[in-house]
């Protein structure tokens, strides 16, 4: 069990902040090129309505739901596929949806 907490707090000390850095760099040049609907009200399902906070916090969100499945399931390729699908739709679809009812 110590292992498994080595290994999955060393991943997310270095995945997390790259994720979070290169999030905040594509928000920036989206926003640069005027991608970004910031003048309109805030969308949880439309990623062009997002803030910048937003965006990293869900960047985060995917980063620890991948490294944690990714503990669980071990080394390999399948492993890897299935960490990032589930990340993603925990990221993406879940925890937008949680967040919308939320604000209601």
């Amino acid at each position: 069990m110590l292992e498994f907490a080595y290994g999955l707090l060393t991943r997310c000390v270095v995945i997390v902040p790259l994720l979070m850095i290169v999030t905040a760099a594509t928000w920036a040049t989206l926003r640069k090129f005027g991608l970004m609907r910031l003048s309109e009200p805030f969308n949880a399902g439309d990623m062009r309505t997002w803030t910048l906070g937003y965006a990293m916090g869900d960047a985060a969100i995917f980063g620890f739901a991948f490294l944690a499945i990714a503990s669980i399931l071990g080394e390999g390729q399948l492993a890897v596929a299935a960490s990032t699908g589930a990340a993603a739709f925990i990221a993406i679809g879940a925890a937008p949806l949680f967040l919308a009812r939320l604000q209601k």
